[in-house]
């Protein structure tokens, strides 16, 4: 009883807790966000919706980098105040320049009148997008920064203030109405956000262009943004794929089970994120058997934890879609989706520690071949009229093999040497495959939603081990304040 009063005391004036706790209660606030939405909207809306943010979401990957860039510099040079004051005002000016390209294209849009998303009506958004995409560039380059600072509390505040903005919206506004002051919540939130950063950053602002520093973000940042944007177009070009040639209801139905299969690890990855500068630090300057050791421990703990909410969630989303009857022909779509976003966890580990390497060469090669893998598949489940559910299986195939691919690699680069047969098993362990294969199958075979309670409990048999060792990380996460410091 004492150990138990003594890890709630730990957890209550624990930084990192409070942290988690706060953003279970934005993913929790989001959550009921996209609800409400997905309610008020009705499925065509809620197209037009998921339209306005792939569009954000492919500006937001064409970042050339520089966020990026800046993270894995001042992750490893945070104690060289004045480098990485240097580097932040140069990728300052960097992003400048990208907003001012995107500026061009909205003029560009306007004045050649482009047939880009008219059956979505994007020409009434076009400006406010273009504002948000801006924003984006600069809230992604600070958030890194005030991580790496261990600034939590502005994190914090910047990953709520969108999320509280869209359910004031949604209590006022409702139809046609809705849609459009989302757009505007939305921008007045990244407003707010970016003037927080700015007020309060802990490294000096500026604007600089210095040819050697805009090289060494060039050099780190090009094939780190051709990594990030391959990896993550693969989901994204998917939602294109349904975005073009479904109708806007289907692709309605698709962002519904797209967002909430999305929610299942957002609380892992939360976590993830905030720890990664550390990782990124320790991996880059520890010896390559100690490297394995933080490899296994890390990846053991969060592809764990992240297939049983899963599991978890596939089991209860009949049961939850009931109270929402306009999207219960959404089941297998969900299903599909929560697979194709826990295997794009299993790279969790190993792509950090090639980043910390400067390896980010070697993961563009690997997150190109899978984008293009993932557009030719999804073509050709186009082409034979696949149900719009389905077209979710190439960004599974897709994500099999980069993860196949990056372990490979990674193994070599740490001269662990295997046989085809041990390869596979660090790859995809059976514990693992063996009731995600089983999901896979009851899925295409629709057998009753009862059935899916078998690969839950086998799941759990055969990762009892891994599980209480992720119990163990946690504890000691309650217990350690300074975990996030590098």
């Amino acid at each position: 009883m004492n150990k138990i009063l003594s890890l709630s005391k730990d957890a209550a004036s624990n930084r990192v807790v409070q942290f988690i706790i706060s953003r279970y209660f934005t993913y929790l606030l989001q959550f009921v966000n996209s609800m409400l939405i997905a309610a008020f909207l009705g499925p065509y809306a809620l197209g037009i919706w998921g339209f306005i943010n792939l569009i954000i979401q492919y500006f937001y990957q064409i970042n050339l980098g520089i966020p990026h860039a800046a993270n894995a510099i001042i992750a490893v040079e945070h104690d060289n105040d004045q480098y990485t004051s240097k580097i932040l005002a140069n990728s300052i000016s960097l992003l400048l320049m990208l907003s001012a390209i995107v500026v061009i294209l909205i003029g560009l849009y306007y004045i050649f009148d482009w047939n880009l998303g008219h059956k979505y009506d994007l020409s009434i958004y076009v400006i406010r997008i273009g504002a948000i995409i801006i924003l984006n560039y600069f809230i992604v380059l600070f958030s890194n920064i005030f991580r790496i600072k261990g600034k939590l509390f502005e994190i914090a505040f910047s990953q709520t203030c969108q999320p509280v903005f869209n359910l004031v919206t949604i209590l006022f506004y409702k139809n046609d109405d809705l849609l459009s002051a989302l757009v505007w919540a939305n921008l007045i939130a990244f407003v707010i956000i970016v003037g927080l950063y700015i007020i309060r950053s802990p490294i000096k602002l500026g604007i600089n262009l210095s040819n050697k520093t805009i090289v060494s973000i060039g050099r780190r940042g090009w094939f780190l943004f051709l990594y990030n944007s391959s990896f993550y177009l693969i989901f994204i070009s998917t939602r294109s794929f349904v975005s073009s040639y479904y109708s806007v209801t289907e692709f309605g139905y698709f962002t519904f089970a797209f967002t909430l299969a999305n929610v299942v690890l957002l609380l892992f990855q939360s976590f993830a994120n905030l720890i990664f500068p550390k990782i990124l630090n320790r991996l880059a300057k520890t010896s390559a058997e100690n490297s394995k050791i933080i490899i296994n421990q890390i990846r053991s703990s969060y592809i764990t934890c992240s297939h049983l909410l899963g599991y978890f969630a596939i089991i209860l989303y009949p049961v939850f879609v009931q109270f929402f009857p306009k999207y219960d022909s959404t089941l297998i779509c969900f299903r599909l989706t929560v697979l194709a976003v826990l295997i794009s966890t299993n790279t969790f580990g190993y792509q950090t520690y090639l980043i910390a390497k400067g390896r980010e060469k070697v993961l563009a090669k690997f997150s190109f071949i899978a984008l293009i893998i993932n557009i030719v598949s999804a073509l050709i489940l186009v082409k034979i009229n696949s149900g719009y559910e389905y077209i979710i299986l190439s960004t599974i195939i897709s994500y099999l093999i980069y993860t196949f691919l990056i372990c490979r690699y990674s193994l070599n680069y740490l001269e662990v040497k295997t046989t085809m047969a041990e390869l596979l098993e660090y790859f995809f362990p059976l514990k693992i495959s063996v009731p995600f294969f089983m999901v896979m199958i009851f899925t295409v075979a629709h057998p009753h939603n009862i059935w899916y309670i078998l690969p839950l409990a086998i799941f759990v048999v055969l990762n009892k081990a891994e599980l209480f060792q992720a119990l163990k990380m946690i504890i000691k996460t309650i217990r350690n304040p300074e975990i996030i410091n590098i």
